[in-house]
């Protein structure tokens, strides 16, 4: 889960979602990537920011001690 407006409506726990950051950081990767390559995919955020050799993703936590709550749309 991402912290955003929407998810504090729906009462997400905001210590278990990482912040909107990861979200920014896998798009400047994809908008700084050859369009003919990225047309037309489905992109995760942590996948792409993996692709781009980001492995730590601790500092995208809001709570690192906290376990991540898991997204409501993918599973």
């Amino acid at each position: 889960m991402i912290q955003t407006a929407a998810s504090s409506m729906l009462a997400v726990d905001p210590e278990g979602c990482r912040s909107a950051d990861i979200m920014a950081d896998a798009a400047h990767a994809i908008l700084s990537r050859a369009s003919k390559r990225c047309t037309g995919n489905f992109y995760l955020d942590d996948e792409v920011l993996t692709e781009e050799g980001i492995q730590d993703f601790d500092h995208y936590r809001l709570h690192p001690a906290t376990p991540l709550i898991p997204d409501l749309f993918v599973a």
